[in-house]
């Protein structure tokens, strides 16, 4: 007899190696600060192809509610606003959520309303109070409950439902990858990717379109020492001789064309999709 495999409790320990290697700094407090919010916000906006793909892909019109699940700075939500009839963005982070604001003020956006929590702790019913057209999680569900999220994901839609994340190691995670033995002596463990996120799903009854595709992503310093100053947090580089080590590593990765550092390069996405009941926020 073939034993069954909870894929939920397989993202779930894939989820909780890559939290115990980074010394338990979820993502979340990660961009409570202000400065890191708009770092993340600057390097979106050198990589606009991996927003406008999903924009595309979403197939928003005017008439479209839209909402987007862990929107960071508003990377998505205020370009969908622009696009859509109304956009909620759910976002638990101080930091990201001052950033989007100004955002959405700079780019004179008003049809976005933004909660402020984190998905999981959310009452579709009590907190959204409606349903939406479309649904959204662009590379946001960093939980370890990933079944549960998707149900109220399914709960809050009206029609569609969308998930982007990740095939394979990263270019950042390449870097992790090279440099936790040297930081911290021990492996990176990396997040769980979309061979686990499609299994969670079929798990559910969830049989959703699956779209695979290649963008560059990128992050860019003019110099050594913002490179350092940016990424030394997400490295868990604390002290100054982990900082120095870090810095040894990036000063490797110049290349001869630029004088600046560039950390990233071409990264696996993966859009699942699929469609749910009006009426109950079941599957169709």
């Amino acid at each position: 007899m073939v034993k069954s495999i909870d894929w939920n409790q397989v993202w779930r320990d894939e989820y909780n190696k890559n939290l115990a290697c980074r010394f338990n700094r979820d993502w979340v407090s990660e961009w409570t600060q202000k400065e890191n919010a708009k770092s993340f916000l600057k390097c979106s906006e050198e990589n606009p192809e991996r927003i406008r793909n999903v924009i595309e892909k979403l197939q928003v019109t005017p008439a479209s509610s839209v909402l987007d699940i862990g929107s960071g700075p508003g990377t998505l939500a205020v370009p969908l606003a622009g696009v859509a009839g109304h956009v909620t963005a759910v976002e638990p982070s101080a930091g990201m959520l001052e950033v989007m604001e100004e955002y959405a003020r700079k780019n004179e956006v008003s049809n976005i309303d933004i909660l402020q929590k984190r998905w999981e702790d959310v009452d579709v019913k009590e907190d959204l109070g409606r349903k939406y057209d479309v649904v959204t999680a662009c590379y946001s569900l960093c939980l370890p409950d990933i079944h549960s999220a998707i149900e109220s994901m399914c709960q809050a839609s009206s029609d569609s439902c969308h998930i982007f994340w990740f095939a394979g190691v990263t270019g950042w995670e390449r870097a992790m990858n090279d440099l936790w033995p040297l930081l911290h002596e021990k492996s990176y463990c990396c997040d769980p990717k979309a061979d686990v996120l499609y299994n969670v799903l079929y798990s559910m009854g969830i049989y959703p379109d699956v779209q695979s595709y290649v963008i560059n992503h990128s992050r860019k310093y003019d110099t050594i020492d913002s490179a350092v100053h940016d990424l030394k947090s997400q490295y868990c580089a604390d002290s100054e001789e982990k900082q120095d080590t870090l810095r040894n590593y990036l000063l490797r990765q110049k290349t001869a064309d630029w004088d600046g550092i560039e950390i990233g390069g071409a990264v696996n996405h993966v859009h699942f999709s699929w469609k749910v009941s009006p009426s109950d926020g079941g599957l169709k």
